[in-house]
C-alpha cells in the first residue's frame, strides 16, 4: 500500500509554508500578465487590417520588466542623434536661404510637443522595443513647405490595411491598402496614407479621393513608416531583441520568484516530507514546536507523531507518521539564479547588439583597450549607421523634395571621432597631391570659411604651386628660393593648426 506523502517548509522562525503555497512563487516559462490587446480581432476583419506578427502592446513592455533591454534600446536611440546633425552642400556654392528655411521647419517640428531630436530619438526608440518606426509628415498650403512639420507617433497604435487595389478614382489612379494606415488611441481611429501616395485620404473616415480633393482641415496626414525586416511579415518588423524573449521572460520570473517568496516568507531552511498524514492544523503546531524547542544540533532528526497527533507512538506500529527534516541548500540556489541572470543579461544585450560597457554595464575582465575601440566601430557599423542612414533617407528624399531644398543634404554627425579624423586625413593627402586647395580643405575638412589670398586658391605639390592664381602669377613674375620657403613654411603652419581645431586641442 502507497502511503500518503504531504511536503511542507519550515523557516528559521519555526513557521511552516505548504508546498502549495510555495508553487504559486515557482518560476515559469510562460508570461502570466497579458494585457488587452487595443485591436478587437472583429476590427480586423471588418477595416481589412493586418494583425502584426507579435503583439505590440506586449512589446512595448519588455524595457519596463528588463533592465538590459531597455538600456540597449535608449542606448542605440541617443547614439543615433547623439553626436547631432548638420546640412552638407551639394553644390559648389549652396544656397544659404534653402539653409535657413531647412532651419526653420526643424523649429516648426517642436509643433507637435517635441523637438526634432526628440522626435527622432522617440520613433528610434519605438522601433527598438516593436521593430516598427512612424513618423507623421504634416503637410500645409504655403509654398515650399513653409508649414510643414514632422511629429512622432507610438509605432504600437499604428496598423496598415491588407495589400489589394480598395478603390479606382476617377483620374485612374488605382488606391492600393497597403498604402493606407490606421491609428487607434482608447476608441478613436485616425487615419493616414502612406507618404507621397498620390490621393487624399479622409482622415475620420477613411474614405479615399484624388490628390488635393479634401481640404486641409478634412485631409489626413502622411505617415513615414520604417520596419526592422522579418520573413514574418510584409507589412510589420520585429526588434532585434525577439531571439532573447525567453531570456527576458525567464529572468523576469527569477526576479518574481525572489522578491514575492524571500520578502514574504524570508529564507526557507528545512524541508519536511510527511508519510503518513496531511499537513493540518495540529500536525503543524506540533511541528513548530519540535522544530523551536527540540530541533537543536541533529538537523536530520526523525519526528514521530501519532496520525491524530496526539502522542508520539514507537516507530514500526501501523499508525506511524514519519516527518524527516532536510536542510536546503539555499546558498546554491541564490548562486544559481544569479549565474542565470547574467547569461540572461548577455543574451538580452547580445541580441541588441550593443556592447555590455555601452549600455553601463561593467564587467570585470571585459573588453578594453584597442580591443574595446574595435567593438565599437563594429557596433557603430553594423547597427548605429544603419539607423541614422534610415533617417536620412526619408528627411532627404520626403523633407528636401517638400521644401525644395536642392543644394543641401542632411547628415548626422558620426558617432566615432576617428571617422572625423580619417575622413579629414583623406583630404590633407588630396591636399599634399595637389588635388584640392587650402581654401577647399579649411571648408569641406573644418567648415571654416575661404580666405581671401591668391596662395590659398591654388594647388600645390610638396611646397611648390602647380595651378591656380599663385602658380599663374608666380610663372609670370617668377619666385626666388626665399619666398618659395616662405610659402612652404605658410602651408606647413596651417596644416598644424588645422589639425589642432580637429583634434580639439
Amino acid at each position: 500500500m502507497v502511503r500518503k506523502k504531504t511536503k511542507a517548509y519550515v523557516l528559521k522562525d519555526g513557521s511552516i509554508i505548504s508546498k502549495g503555497t510555495l508553487d504559486k512563487y515557482s518560476i515559469k516559462q510562460e508570461s502570466k500578465q497579458i494585457p488587452e490587446p487595443t485591436w478587437s480581432q472583429g476590427e480586423y476583419s471588418k477595416l481589412s487590417i493586418v494583425e502584426p506578427p507579435y503583439s505590440l502592446e506586449n512589446l512595448i513592455q519588455l524595457p519596463e520588466i528588463n533592465t538590459w533591454h531597455y538600456r540597449a534600446c535608449d542606448t542605440k536611440a541617443r547614439d543615433v542623434i547623439g553626436a547631432g546633425w548638420d546640412l552638407e552642400p551639394e553644390k559648389d556654392d549652396p544656397s544659404d536661404e534653402e539653409r535657413e528655411r531647412f532651419e526653420r521647419f526643424i523649429e516648426r517640428c517642436g509643433k507637435s510637443g517635441k523637438t526634432f531630436v526628440d522626435l527622432i530619438y522617440a520613433s528610434i526608440f519605438d522601433y527598438e522595443t516593436t521593430g516598427n518606426q512612424a513618423i507623421e509628415y504634416v503637410r500645409g498650403e504655403a509654398n515650399q513647405g513653409e508649414s510643414d512639420f514632422l511629429a512622432h507617433i507610438q509605432a504600437h497604435t499604428v496598423r496598415r490595411m491588407r495589400d489589394k487595389v480598395i478603390k479606382t478614382l476617377e483620374n485612374g489612379e488605382k488606391v492600393r491598402g497597403k498604402d493606407i494606415f490606421v491609428q487607434k488611441r482608447g476608441q478613436k481611429k485616425v487615419y493616414f496614407k502612406a507618404i507621397g501616395a498620390p490621393f487624399d485620404i479622409n482622415h475620420k473616415t477613411g474614405e479615399v479621393h484624388p490628390l488635393n480633393f479634401l481640404s486641409v482641415e478634412n485631409r489626413g496626414n502622411e505617415i513615414i513608416w520604417n520596419t526592422n525586416y522579418t520573413p514574418k511579415s510584409d507589412y510589420y518588423g520585429l526588434p532585434d531583441v525577439m531571439p532573447a524573449l525567453i531570456s527576458i521572460l525567464g529572468d523576469r520570473e527569477s526576479q518574481k520568484y525572489n522578491v514575492e517568496f524571500f520578502e514574504n516568507y524570508a529564507v526557507p531552511a528545512y524541508a519536511v516530507t510527511i508519510t503518513g498524514a496531511s499537513l493540518d492544523e495540529k500536525t503543524e503546531k506540533k511541528i513548530q514546536d519540535f522544530f523551536q524547542r527540540d530541533l537543536k544540533d541533529n538537523r536530520h532528526s526523525t519526528l514521530v507523531l501519532t496520525e491524530e497527533g496526539e502522542q508520539d507512538t514507537v516507530e514500526g506500529t501501523p499508525d506511524e507518521v514519519k516527518f524527516n527534516f532536510e536542510k536546503l541548500a539555499v546558498d546554491v540556489r541564490e548562486s544559481s539564479f544569479r549565474l542565470y541572470r547574467q547569461d540572461n543579461r548577455t543574451e538580452v544585450l547580445s541580441a541588441n547588439g550593443v556592447p555590455s560597457y555601452r549600455a553601463s554595464v561593467a564587467i570585470t575582465g571585459d573588453l578594453g583597450g584597442n580591443v574595446a575601440e574595435q567593438a565599437d566601430q563594429i557596433y557603430d557599423d553594423m547597427v548605429v549607421k544603419p539607423r541614422k542612414i534610415m533617417v536620412e533617407d526619408f528627411i532627404n528624399r520626403y523633407v528636401m523634395e517638400a521644401l525644395e531644398i536642392e543644394s543641401w543634404k542632411f547628415k548626422f554627425e558620426p558617432m566615432l571621432k576617428e571617422d572625423v579624423y580619417s575622413n579629414d586625413e583623406r583630404l590633407f593627402k588630396y591636399f599634399e597631391k595637389g588635388a584640392i586647395t587650402p581654401n577647399q580643405l579649411r571648408e569641406k575638412g573644418l567648415g571654416l570659411e575661404s580666405v581671401e589670398d591668391p596662395g590659398m586658391d591654388s594647388y600645390y605639390l610638396g611646397d611648390r604651386p602647380i595651378g591656380g592664381p599663385l602658380a599663374d602669377q608666380q610663372e609670370q613674375e617668377g619666385t626666388g628660393v626665399a619666398e618659395r620657403r616662405q610659402v612652404a613654411k605658410a602651408l606647413s603652419q596651417l596644416r598644424k593648426d588645422l589639425m589642432r581645431v580637429i583634434k580639439g586641442e
